[in-house]
């Protein structure tokens, strides 16, 4: 039987947990969209990527929802 130690498998660096656990990441398709946005207010990613982004988060959590994949 294996012991299986996540935290070993973990092959994030201590300065990327860190961060992550500053700025944990979104964890509803609604969080990310709202953090998209916030990039492209920052002009990190253009009006149109957003829009397109958004599109397929949408289309995405909306198949989850609708065929039973996870949690609504």
């Amino acid at each position: 039987m294996s012991d299986s130690h996540p935290e070993r498998d973990d092959k994030r660096s201590f300065w990327q947990k860190f961060q992550e656990f500053l700025h944990p990441s979104p964890d509803t398709p609604d969080a990310l969209i709202e953090t998209l946005a916030e990039a492209e207010d920052k002009a990190i990613i253009s009006p149109e990527a957003l829009a397109m982004l958004e599109g397929v988060i949408r289309m995405a959590d909306h198949g989850r929802r609708h065929h039973g994949a996870g949690p609504p």
